[in-house]
């Protein structure tokens, strides 16, 4: 098995903490935050310019294993493709598939 990489480990903390934040802040303050970061039609009034990006760092907060299989896939799998590409480019990779998702999404 290949070593964790650092683009695939910061990816992984960041979508970890994101999801922690998201599930403190809904259950001690109530705040719904998810509708803030999560991607809404550009003809909504849900919609903000910000969740182009944020919608990729996303998770229910309802379903932990949304991101525990999204986050234990890409450990597994995302080491071999950094390696292959590099650092750089594997972050543009993973840029553009989470821009192709919302294109197909939209």
């Amino acid at each position: 098995m290949k070593r964790l990489t650092d683009v695939v480990k910061n990816i992984i903390i960041i979508n970890v903490l994101i999801y922690i934040g998201v599930l403190m802040t809904q259950q001690f303050s109530g705040v719904d935050i998810i509708q803030y970061f999560q991607l809404y039609s550009p003809i909504s009034d849900k919609f903000k310019p910000i969740q182009l990006v944020t919608h990729m760092f996303m998770h229910s907060p309802n379903a932990l294993s949304h991101i525990l299989f999204n986050m234990l896939t890409l450990f597994f799998l995302g080491p071999y493709v950094e390696m292959k590409l590099g650092a750089r480019k594997f972050l543009i990779f993973y840029l553009a598939c989470g821009f192709g998702a919302m294109g197909l999404h939209l």
